[in-house]
């Protein structure tokens, strides 16, 4: 049986404080860099797509957007068959700066 003594306690709070100072430091430092990766492509994708391209997105974009859930499941599930029948991968679920998707 071990006995805890209000120094064994202070230490503990002490050290979970300063584990979540680090934790919210990192935190912080990946936000910037995602958000300055993210700045980028969006720069990047402005500069590749013709207004038209970019209108066409938009607007399948709001008719995803209302969609009810079981409209995004069917919709998830027939996108991912068809796609996994010619080239194997799920689009849902790739990141598309994969080189090997480029």
């Amino acid at each position: 049986m071990r006995f805890f003594a209000a120094a064994d306690n202070n230490k503990a709070a002490e050290w979970g404080i300063k584990y979540d100072d680090e934790c919210l430091k990192f935190e912080k430092e990946w936000k910037q860099i995602a958000d300055k990766v993210e700045t980028e492509q969006a720069v990047y994708l402005d500069s590749e797509l013709s207004e038209l391209q970019k209108k066409k997105v938009d607007m399948i974009t709001d008719k995803l957007l209302d969609l009810n859930i079981f409209e995004m499941r069917y919709m998830a599930l027939s996108m991912k068959s068809r796609v996994q029948k010619t080239s194997g991968i799920n689009p849902l679920k790739i990141n598309m700066d994969w080189p090997s998707i480029k």
